[in-house]
């Protein structure tokens, strides 16, 4: 990858309340918060500073998360059903990164035990 020394720094993006809903809408697609910083040309850095001046913007992070994860979730009950090689991977990767982003509910080491038929 090349770059232009010559080049122009880019100017900083000002916090804007509409990232807001749009960084809960990126998230619903299973993308990270840095995924969303880059998409708007900032760096996650800066996101992390909006959330502790902007109270709106700290909540739409959390909500982010949450959407985030039930997507993840979803991916996951889709593979529940298919039985290739391909599918057990992808199962596998977004088991380790729900373990990640939400270990006390996704903790790989916990122990799971399913009876059938019982609530």
């Amino acid at each position: 990858m090349s770059t232009n020394v010559d080049q122009e720094p880019a100017r900083p993006i000002e916090y804007s309340s509409a990232f807001c809903e749009q960084t809960i809408t990126h998230a619903r697609t299973g993308a990270s918060p840095d995924d969303f910083a880059a998409q708007i040309g900032v760096a996650p850095s800066v996101l992390r500073e909006w959330s502790n001046v902007h109270p709106e913007f700290k909540w739409a992070l959390d909500l982010a998360l949450t959407a985030r994860v039930a997507t993840l979730e979803d991916r996951l009950r889709n593979l529940l059903y298919t039985t290739t090689a391909e599918a057990d991977a992808e199962g596998e990767r977004i088991l380790t990164l729900l373990a990640a982003l939400c270990p006390e509910d996704w903790d790989e080491n916990r122990e799971v035990r399913v009876v059938w038929g019982t609530p």
